[in-house]
């Protein structure tokens, strides 16, 4: 048997061997996308093979596609699959659900370039999330501290497309996200040109760290909290905020350009910074952080 035809036969071996892994789930449908990034490796073990084929380590030509099938089973199934994450076409959808004994959620999104809507979920879930577009499903880390959970999603996690097709123009990549009311929530949002749509007026938002250079920031603030902290950041990003009138603002580590955006809204000066008149009283009160390298800024009552 020459090294050639072990080579074909070792190929439709593995070809059997990965459609058996995905019939049982132990790879998903991203996982060939990974495999297809691989194909350069072809090239090379048909290369071993070739150059050893007529010499007296002969074995090399037929150790060549041994270890290329061995590195694509391990690229197949090395990340898993999230029994919790469905992809149908090139739409995906991640489903947490909700238990009793979850106390708080961190949601930590790596978004990169894509956007992102977010809001309360219609359901009962714990957290719903889709991805369309030209995006990806991301790399995914959950951990349950005792109730605690931290959800981490992370698009540059996520399995690399080895053909993309550049139409000139930003490419249209959408994350949608639905999280659950009932209990309280940190978000941490960050990307490069993201544009994000956040309405959590039905939220119990406690922290919200945005960091999006360049991008689009909406935000709508509810009053399910007494206290909400917000960090904003971004190179050149567009902020616009909504929060409850009966709301108290607080600027804290705010130069005099951040204050002058606050001038119409009646911001007075203390110790910390500046806060609105009869800020002790109010309800939600509203603890702002924004970066002094902010394009622009604006803060309107709902």
């Amino acid at each position: 048997m020459n090294p050639a035809r072990f080579r074909w036969g070792i190929l439709f071996i593995l070809a059997g061997v990965l459609l058996i892994l995905h019939n049982f789930r132990y790879m998903d449908w991203w996982a060939w996308e990974r495999i297809g990034s691989l194909w350069p490796l072809l090239l090379i073990a048909i290369g071993v093979e070739k150059i050893f084929a007529q010499t007296k380590v002969q074995f090399i030509s037929y150790l060549a596609p041994v270890a290329l099938a061995a590195i694509i089973v391990f690229v197949a199934v090395g990340g898993g699959v999230d029994e919790n994450l469905r992809t149908i076409g090139s739409i995906s959808r991640y489903n947490l659900e909700m238990k009793p004994e979850y106390k708080s959620l961190t949601l930590d999104f790596a978004l990169d370039n894509d956007d992102l809507s977010l809001q309360r979920t219609s359901t009962s879930d714990l957290v719903r999330c889709r991805f369309g577009g030209d995006s990806r499903a991301p790399g995914i880390e959950l951990d349950d501290d005792g109730g605690d959970v931290t959800l981490r999603l992370d698009e540059g996690k996520g399995p690399r497309r080895w053909i993309r097709i550049n139409s000139g123009h930003r490419s249209s990549n959408r994350w949608s996200a639905g999280v659950n009311g009932a209990i309280p929530v940190t978000l941490k949002l960050t990307g490069d040109k993201a544009d994000m749509r956040i309405d959590g007026r039905e939220l119990d938002i406690r922290e919200l760290l945005v960091d999006s250079e360049s991008g689009d920031v909406n935000i709508s603030i509810g009053s399910a909290a007494d206290l909400v902290k917000v960090k904003l950041q971004g190179d050149q990003a567009d902020f616009t905020i909504t929060v409850p009138r009966t709301s108290g603002i607080k600027v804290v580590n705010a130069d005099e350009s951040i204050f002058r955006r606050f001038s119409k809204i009646g911001l007075i000066e203390n110790t910390d910074g500046y806060i609105s008149e009869g800020y002790d009283t109010l309800s939600p009160k509203i603890e702002l952080d924004l970066s002094s390298d902010i394009r622009q800024f604006s803060l309107d009552y709902d």
